[in-house]
């Protein structure tokens, strides 16, 4: 990607509920060099759909994987306990990153592109932190 611009900060900024993202600037120039974003399932909200880009100077340098990973902890203190993505069939990055956010399994494969589900590690979901908090306990004994 040539660049991070204005409209795609606002755009993962904007508070509509579903959407959320983060940004990385440069310490130089504060231009954008890359961001991550989800947006939740209208029908499920513990799960949503992430994507990401950098900037093409500050590629194969593990930025993209570092914003999945401060994404995936927003996601997960949000209760999303899951993400889908569709990369190129070829983005073996993108698998990588994908991998080292949770088990990762593939859900179609289309041509040139495949969608994957990754079941984030580390994530609760909110039947989980249900039963955890309710005062019988998990095994329904006090």
């Amino acid at each position: 990607k040539p660049r991070i611009d204005a409209s795609q900060v606002r755009r993962i900024t904007d508070d509509d509920g579903r959407r959320r993202g983060v940004v990385a600037l440069s310490r130089w120039n504060g231009r954008g060099v890359g961001m991550a974003e989800f947006i939740r399932d209208r029908e499920d909200p513990t799960v949503a759909d992430i994507s990401a880009a950098v900037t093409d100077e500050w590629q194969s340098q593990g930025l993209g994987t570092r914003l999945a990973h401060a994404l995936a902890n927003v996601a997960r203190r949000e209760g999303v306990v899951a993400f889908t993505a569709i990369t190129a069939s070829g983005n073996i990055r993108a698998r990588q990153v994908l991998a080292g956010l949770g088990d990762v399994r593939v859900v179609e494969r289309d041509g040139a592109t495949i969608t994957y589900r990754v079941a984030l590690h580390g994530a609760v979901s909110p039947a989980e932190k249900r039963l955890a908090q309710s005062p019988a306990g998990p095994r329904g004994r006090p």
